[in-house]
C-alpha cells in the first residue's frame, strides 16, 4: 500500500511540474519608453506616464493581453553598455500597442522605466529585459 502510494504521490508530482513548465512563457527583448499620455492606447483607455503600463510588440499583442499583467525584469546590456538595474523587476499593466518594437519588446511608461533601470535612462536609451 505504501508503494502503491509512493508511485501515486510521484506521479503526481512529475505531471504538476510538466504543466508548471508548460504554462510558463519567457521572453526576451528590448525596453524603450514613451509617453501614453499623447492618446489613447490600443486598449482604448488613456493613461499617464506616472501608471506602471506597457504597449507590447505588434508581433505579440492581442485583444485578450489588454489590461493584463506582466511581470518584467532588467536582466541588463543597456544601449550604452551600461547595466544599470539589472535585477529589478516589476509588475505592469498591458494597455497598448507598439507598433516599432521588435518581437519580444515592451515599451514602457517612463515611471516604469525608470523603476527597472533607474535616472540614467535618458542617457543609455533602452535596456533588455524579460517578461
Amino acid at each position: 500500500m505504501a508503494k502503491l502510494i509512493l508511485t501515486a504521490l510521484t506521479l503526481l508530482l512529475s505531471a504538476t511540474t510538466t504543466l508548471a513548465q508548460n504554462s510558463f512563457r519567457e521572453y526576451h527583448g528590448h525596453a524603450t519608453y514613451y509617453d501614453p499620455s499623447v492618446g489613447k492606447g490600443s486598449c482604448g483607455a488613456l493613461h499617464n506616464n506616472t501608471e506602471f503600463i506597457v504597449a507590447v510588440n505588434a508581433d505579440q499583442m492581442t485583444p485578450n493581453k489588454c489590461n493584463r499583467q506582466v511581470w518584467i525584469t532588467n536582466v541588463g546590456g543597456g544601449d550604452a553598455g551600461k547595466n544599470h538595474g539589472v535585477g529589478n523587476s516589476v509588475v505592469a499593466t498591458v494597455t497598448d500597442t507598439c507598433l516599432k518594437c521588435g518581437k519580444g519588446s515592451l515599451d514602457l511608461s517612463q515611471s516604469l522605466a525608470e523603476v527597472l533601470h533607474g535616472p540614467e535612462l535618458e542617457m543609455d536609451g533602452g535596456f533588455e529585459i524579460a517578461w
